[in-house]
């Protein structure tokens, strides 16, 4: 049976999975370079090099706009660098010798949970991807949309704060701009610096600087008031940014993924709440966390490049 490999390029790790059928033989990650698109490129190009082998087709995934037919990326506001028009697939495919697709990481995780996850029996559906940035999709008749150059499903850019903080898109108090992970990071650490969390101080190890997500939410296990008001004001944030989005498409099926959806402490039941606000517009929802994890996009990206990229996001 032929395999696949997947590269999932996020605004923290590459992270990349060898498919073979519908079974992961083969996974691994890395930090994402931080100073700009050819570091990352070269990365990208080296780890293909040594993953490749024998795989019929690559995929590659990255957190913003993509033109899945030209492999072309667009908007892509959580990685470092002069993204917008740069022929990602054409570089790629030149410096390994093997055809790279190219996808959105939120599609590319709609997609593996569609086909092998959590949305198998479910025709329509919202997606959401928490990570270092958020990310959606959407699904309708068991198919993603995609409309023009995939730009449906940005539930991470429906403004949620008004006049909230800048997002990378262009926009202020985006989803993304107040719950993905590195929002959170830079909340906490306003925090520290107001005094307001000092058990989340403790779990820097007294460095504001090296604060991660899950940092974040081990002290608000620990109790720590900051923590949790940090975490609360981003949970409120991306559970409005569902229900509009479900609001908006009549749908009332809710699938949280990506790295941070598992460890978001109460999302799920935040979530669902605040979905009952519009329940007289899209009767009862139904919410699962995705089956996969941290390795969704990089297996989105995997059975993406099986695919016609050419039909695989358009409207159906």
């Amino acid at each position: 049976m032929a395999s696949w490999l997947g590269v999932d390029v996020g605004g923290t790790n590459i992270k990349w999975t060898v498919l073979n059928g519908p079974e992961a033989v083969a996974s691994g990650s890395m930090p994402t370079a931080r100073d700009g698109e050819h570091s990352v490129v070269r990365q990208v190009a080296e780890l293909i090099n040594e993953q490749a082998g024998d795989v019929k087709g690559v995929g590659i995934t990255v957190p913003g706009h993509v033109d899945a037919a030209t492999g072309r990326t667009g908007i892509v506001p959580n990685l470092p660098g002069q993204w917008r028009d740069f022929p990602l697939g054409a570089v790629l495919t030149g410096a390994t010798g093997h055809h790279v697709a190219v996808l959105n990481d939120a599609r590319a995780f709609a997609l593996a949970e569609l086909r092998l996850g959590a949305a198998t029996d479910l025709s329509d559906a919202v997606f959401v991807a928490i990570g270092t940035g958020v990310g959606g999709a959407v699904a309708l008749g068991g198919r993603l949309l995609g409309g023009v150059a995939g730009r449906v499903g940005e539930v991470g850019h429906l403004s949620v704060v008004p006049d909230g903080p800048l997002c990378g898109c262009g926009g202020r108090g985006c989803v993304d701009a107040v719950a993905g992970g590195a929002a959170l990071v830079t909340a906490a650490r306003a925090a520290v610096r107001a005094g307001a969390a000092p058990l989340l101080e403790r779990h820097g190890d007294g460095d504001s600087a090296r604060l991660t997500p899950a940092a974040v939410f081990a002290a608000v296990a620990d109790g720590d008031r900051g923590a949790a008001a940090v975490v609360s004001h981003a949970s409120a944030a991306l559970a409005a940014g569902v229900a509009n989005a479900c609001a908006l498409l009549g749908i009332s099926n809710v699938v949280l993924g990506g790295g941070l959806a598992h460890r978001y402490p109460g999302l799920v039941e935040v979530v669902r709440r605040r979905l009952e606000t519009v329940a007289p517009l899209i009767g009862p929802s139904l919410i699962r966390l995705a089956r996969f994890t941290d390795h969704s996009a990089a297996i989105g990206a995997a059975l993406g490049a099986q695919d016609d990229q050419s039909t695989l996001l358009e409207y159906t």
